[in-house]
């Protein structure tokens, strides 16, 4: 995975949150990463640095506010531009 995005991977939102892609976020994650899972944690610590935060849904919680202005902000430079090109308008008449 790290050699298709081309850089290390700092953030992992795991929308599906099962035990097994919570390791798969695991293992991707660059060193000092980020976790965020919307279901239980399958574990309460990660190796390397790495952070895990089970936000259930909602990232803006005290427990989270340090997270959250930096999820948005990745998502916003890598993402979007990737939506932009990935969604496209139907011609309607």
């Amino acid at each position: 995975m790290n050699e298709i995005a081309g850089k290390p991977i700092h953030y992992v939102y795991d929308s599906i949150s099962t035990p097994e892609t919570q390791r798969l976020g695991e293992r991707i994650l660059a060193p000092g990463g980020n976790l965020v899972v919307v279901l239980p944690p399958t574990t309460q610590s990660l190796p390397d640095g790495k952070s895990l935060y089970p936000i259930f849904g909602l990232c803006w919680t005290p427990e989270n506010a340090e997270l959250a202005p930096k999820l948005f902000k990745e998502w916003s430079e890598e993402l979007l531009p990737l939506l932009k090109v990935i969604i496209v308008a139907s011609n309607i008449e």
